[in-house]
């Protein structure tokens, strides 16, 4: 009996990795949607006037929709997401007086373009790589890129419904042209998991 269940198990595995193949031969095109979500490494601090001001970063949350192209076993990606950076913010202002010290949170808005590359490997896992443009107008910045790359998991069902999970990492150049006295070294890195659910046709 063991066996048997053993035989059917491995032909159930073997037909569905043969499945993966053919549907994503026949469903060259996928749309979607996909969360995101992870911590923030980020610090800047800024003095204006009488008051330093220091942002840290804390955590992040994006969400975005999807649109695929796929050649064999290479994807082309591209889409819009917009991500909330939340910001720890620390202010000090002095004066004749004495100091005061306050801390608050700010949220950082970046709306990217993506421009990546997915390579399958072995049917259902894929790696990821590519560059985003970012528009990120506050805190002195304006435009900027990411490089980025991770590694995951894909599904898609015999109907064309697609389910992926990947874990990645993104570096945020925040200032591309150096735009209001910041520096190409002003970076955001990012860290985290993307969920994504699509359709396949």
């Amino acid at each position: 009996m063991k066996q048997c269940l053993i035989v059917v198990a491995v032909l159930c595995i073997v037909t569905d990795v043969y499945a993966q193949e053919e549907i994503r031969k026949e469903r060259k095109n996928y749309i979607g949607n996909h969360v995101s979500f992870g911590k923030s490494d980020f610090f800047y601090s800024s003095v204006g006037g009488a008051t330093l001001r220091s942002y840290s970063g804390e955590n992040y949350f994006r969400i975005g929709f999807d649109y695929a192209r796929r050649s064999d076993y290479i994807e082309f990606c591209t889409g819009l997401s917009a991500t909330f950076n939340n910001m720890g913010l620390s202010s000090y202002s002095w004066s004749a007086g004495g100091g005061r010290s306050s801390t608050s949170s700010e949220t950082f808005f970046i709306f990217s373009i993506p421009a990546h590359l997915k390579i399958y490997i072995l049917k259902y896992i894929f790696l990821d790589g590519g560059v985003n443009i970012n528009y990120h107008p506050s805190m002195g910045y304006t435009w900027g890129v990411a490089p980025g790359m991770g590694t995951g998991l894909s599904y898609t069902t015999w109907s064309g419904l697609c389910f992926s999970i990947a874990f990645n990492m993104q570096w945020n150049i925040l200032s591309l042209f150096g735009a209001d006295g910041a520096s190409m070294d002003d970076r955001l890195i990012q860290k985290g998991v993307n969920i994504g659910v699509g359709y396949r046709f």
